[in-house]
């Protein structure tokens, strides 16, 4: 019996772009990952020090 591979992310038609924004949510939903650009403009200069600091 063959079991088809699954994935927990989004899958999308090829040439159609890809929502990471969403990517994102789905995965602090689903996993409790919290994926974070230290350079993203809407984290405050404590927050991006906070991600630095974990991240190491």
């Amino acid at each position: 019996m063959s079991i088809p591979l699954r994935t927990n992310y989004p899958t999308r038609e090829i040439g159609r772009q890809v929502d990471h924004e969403a990517l994102k949510r789905h995965d602090y939903h689903d996993q409790g990952i919290v994926v974070a650009r230290i350079d993203d403009q809407r984290l405050s200069e404590w927050e991006r020090q906070f991600l630095k600091n974990v991240g190491e």
